[in-house]
């Protein structure tokens, strides 16, 4: 039985991007600290009720709408159209285990393919079908799934996602005690095992007949400022709201900015009518990095670069140049390697005693490590 799921999920896995995740704040540390804070999240009784009733219009449930929203969310947010996420699963199949004291919870991971042009609803079939599959496949611990997966390894991030979402369905027990009242009271741990880790349940609201979903986002504060998780769960709200009235609407078609939003994007954020600032680069990066180190300088899909691993990267190429003997108007060449190393390469060559010299980018086909100009000096 084991053999057969782990074959569904190596198929299912295959090829998975390395991170999926919120666009962050800050460069991801190589090692993370854990230290977490969360943020409230509420559905209002209507909302809820919406999403219930569009559930039920599909067949599915109300957390495949939470986590085709998500996916929706993350999608529109920048993550690319291969969206994975976690989710927790109870573990319980047999009946037998109901009433078993024990921790039996599993962790699944959802893929969903979403475009620009998929509607909702078709997002929402696609959650739906890998929901069912996931849970036929459910017995694979995810320990063995990672181990058997192999999946580039990293002390950065979670293996397989670094999102997850969980929506709690069972009735939360009653406590009683003779002469005492009992009150649940929740815990903030300040940690965070994720990138981002939404939790909801369903609770009752001020009408006893009318009841609502309300939890928690968890997040990584050595990724993320408080208010950029804020404004994730704006967009999630906004996000549900918008299919909840109508499941057709086109993904492409939802926005995630308000009015106020769009107008700081396009205006404000976008350059128009501001100068560019006067230097060279070296002395702009400097700049960079005395008024904020840690600041992201570079995005390279699963990968980013602070302003002060830039500096020290850039810094490390120009020692490198001046001792092979690179000087004024030397030209030097070096194999492409992706687009992250482009920049650190082709940028510090201006620093100080290696300053005017040429470089011409040699790509992966290349093939030889030689230059291939006779003019040429090789410095990598």
């Amino acid at each position: 039985m084991i053999a057969g799921q782990l074959a569904y999920w190596r198929q299912e896995l295959a090829d998975l991007p390395e991170v999926v995740s919120l666009p962050a704040d800050r460069a991801r540390p190589p090692v993370p600290s854990y230290r977490g804070d969360a943020v409230d999240m509420h559905l209002d009784p209507r909302l809820w009720a919406g999403i219930k009733a569009l559930a039920a219009a599909h067949n599915a449930t109300a957390s495949m709408v939470l986590q085709a929203a998500m996916v929706v969310v993350l999608h529109r947010a920048g993550v690319g159209e291969d969206v994975t996420m976690g989710t927790p699963i109870a573990g319980r199949m047999d009946a037998a285990l109901d009433e078993l004291v024990g921790f039996f919870v599993n962790t699944w991971v959802l893929r969903v393919g979403v475009r620009p042009a998929h509607r909702f609803s078709d997002v929402l079939e696609q959650v739906r079908q890998k929901a069912l599959d996931a849970y036929t496949n459910q017995d694979v611990p995810f320990e063995r799934l990672v181990e058997q997966l192999n999946p580039v390894r990293s002390t950065a991030h979670h293996p397989l996602f670094q999102v997850a979402l969980a929506f709690q369905n069972n009735v939360r027990p009653e406590v009683a005690l003779d002469g005492l009242s009992v009150e649940p009271l929740a815990v903030d741990s300040r940690t965070a095992k994720f990138d981002l880790d939404v939790d909801l349940r369903e609770v009752p609201s001020d009408d006893p007949a009318a009841p609502m979903a309300a939890g928690v986002v968890t997040y990584a504060t050595d990724l993320y400022e408080r208010a950029t998780i804020e404004r994730f769960v704006t967009w999630f709200t906004r996000v549900i709201e918008a299919v909840v009235a109508d499941a057709s609407v086109v993904v492409g078609d939802l926005a995630l900015l308000d009015r106020d939003e769009r107008d700081l994007v396009l205006s404000r954020w976008s350059g128009a009518g501001v100068g560019a600032p006067a230097g060279v680069a070296p002395e702009l990066l400097d700049a960079a990095v005395a008024a904020d180190p840690d600041a992201v300088a570079i995005v390279d899909r699963a990968r980013s670069l602070s302003y002060r691993e830039l500096d020290t990267w850039s810094t490390r190429l120009a020692r490198v140049l001046i001792e092979a003997g690179v000087g004024p108007n030397a030209r030097w060449a070096w194999r492409w390697a992706g687009p992250r190393n482009s920049w650190w390469r082709g940028g510090r060559c201006r620093k100080p005693a290696a300053c005017m010299c040429r470089w011409i980018p040699l790509t992966r086909s290349s093939g030889s490590r030689r230059c291939w100009t006779p003019s040429a000096r090789c410095a990598c």
